[in-house]
């Protein structure tokens, strides 16, 4: 009786290692998705009156009503007047994306700059784009909030483009 009771438990575990194979064969395993990138783009417009003062005050207007007055909580009532806010999107938070202004006025004199503070309405210092009349460049990682000076001209107008490329 030991004996046929250990010859069947033996075929036993010999048919399930032959047929084990057949079994699992037919389960295929969950493929991971290759990432997948894509470029994502940001546009705002805008205009501005007048250039925002210069000697005694450190910021203009817009911007001081915007960073001194409501320390980043809302937008500046001042908004187009010397300067614009603009919030940062989510996915351009990342210091991997990059922002370009193009301005236009009357007299062609026209001069921006870029600053953009962190979400506790911080200037980041070291950080902003003042280089020639349409600033370009990279929005730093961490920031929030881009606030576009108009520093010389006059009822201008600019677009903003940013653009960011995203893995998923």
């Amino acid at each position: 009786m030991k004996k046929l009771f250990a010859t069947l438990v033996a075929m036993t575990l010999v048919l399930g290692v032959l047929a084990g194979p057949s079994a699992l064969a037919g389960k295929k395993k969950k493929k991971k998705k290759a990432p997948v990138t894509r470029e994502i783009t940001f546009e705002e417009s805008g205009s501005m009156i007048v250039p925002g003062p210069t000697g005694a005050a450190l910021f203009g207007l817009t911007e001081a009503e915007f960073t001194q007055v409501h320390t980043c909580a809302q937008m500046p009532a001042s908004q187009g007047v010397d300067g614009w806010v603009i919030e940062v999107p989510e996915e351009f938070r990342l210091g991997t994306a990059t922002v370009e202004v193009v301005g236009a006025d009357a007299s062609g004199a026209h001069d921006f700059d870029l600053y953009f503070y962190d979400a506790g309405c911080s200037l980041m210092a070291d950080v902003w784009l003042q280089d020639g009349a349409d600033p370009t460049g990279a929005i730093p990682g961490g920031a929030s909030w881009m606030v576009l000076d108009m520093i010389v001209g006059g009822n201008a107008t600019f677009d903003l483009k940013a653009t960011a490329t995203i893995t998923e």
